[in-house]
């Protein structure tokens, strides 16, 4: 990762309890980075944090539309 996140930059963002972060680090990001950027979000806001890759696709599928 080439950008540093620092904590002021978390503590900044406007969220609530119980909102869910999406975070999308780049291709060929570590566990150990996908690790640290959670914990960065988790220890300092009232959140959950869902990280992914940004080659990573997601659709919703309606049951029954999958077949």
């Amino acid at each position: 990762m080439q950008e540093k996140l620092t904590i002021e930059d978390v503590e900044r963002l406007n969220v609530a309890p119980g909102d869910v972060l999406l975070v999308t680090l780049p291709t060929g990001s570590t566990s150990e980075e996908f690790e640290t950027v959670r914990n960065a979000f988790e220890t300092k806001l009232p959140v959950r944090v869902l990280v992914k890759s940004a080659d990573v696709q997601v659709q919703v599928v309606a049951e029954g539309e999958a077949e």
